[in-house]
């Protein structure tokens, strides 16, 4: 809340239940000069699962958030940014949930959304980075880049689908050029991603 305001943002917070357990997604939005009714997302999740202190799951992604608006509010912007930390994600994506179905403006057109998801966890030794059933068989040039690096889990995955590649060529590109030492494997997910479902459980799901 004190990082939303003390940065000139617009502070808003939306109720999330999930039974008598109370939530709340903390929203701030910094108004577009000129095409504030098209808005681009920057969000992660700041709960975690029970008896664990949550550093990478998903402490990591707050931080990442947290980075975002004390760089990015320092300037105008033509569109609309909105910077939101969603609650109970581990509950079944409930806060996400609830800002799409209950929580976007009228006549707001969302131009694309940045779901920081775990970005933390590194390490360069071999055999630290396991891939999912299939995986080699949907992404083939990712699996075997893993595979020459002996598995070493010293990147970020930037995953995108059918509707957002040109975010995600976005965020490689800029990865490439402001931070090449960092390692990047982009993923372009067939459709919304329905095919990938170990892909989708995160809160940029419900967009």
């Amino acid at each position: 809340k004190n990082l939303f305001i003390n940065a000139g943002l617009y502070y808003q917070e939306q109720a999330v239940r999930l039974g008598n357990t109370p939530g709340k997604n903390l929203i701030g939005t910094q108004p577009g000069t000129t095409s504030a009714e098209k808005v681009v997302i920057n969000d992660a999740h700041y709960d975690t699962v029970a008896n664990a202190p949550g550093a990478d799951d998903n402490g990591s992604g707050t931080v990442g958030v947290m980075e975002a608006v004390r760089l990015l509010s320092r300037y105008p912007m033509k569109k609309t940014l909105r910077f939101i930390g969603f609650d109970l994600e581990e509950s079944g994506l409930l806060g996400s949930v609830r800002y799409v179905s209950q929580g976007i403006p009228a006549g707001e057109q969302i131009e694309g959304v940045f779901n920081h998801e775990m970005i933390g966890y590194w390490s360069d030794q071999p055999n630290t980075q396991t891939l999912p059933t299939g995986f080699s068989f949907l992404f083939p040039a990712a699996a075997a880049a893993v595979e020459a690096n002996q598995f070493r889990g010293d990147f970020i995955t930037n995953v995108g689908n059918t509707a957002s590649q040109s975010l995600a060529l976005l965020f490689s590109n800029a990865a490439q050029q402001y931070v090449p030492d960092l390692k990047v494997i982009t993923l372009d997910v067939p459709g919304n991603g329905q095919s990938v479902s170990d892909l989708r459980r995160s809160d940029h799901a419900p967009f």
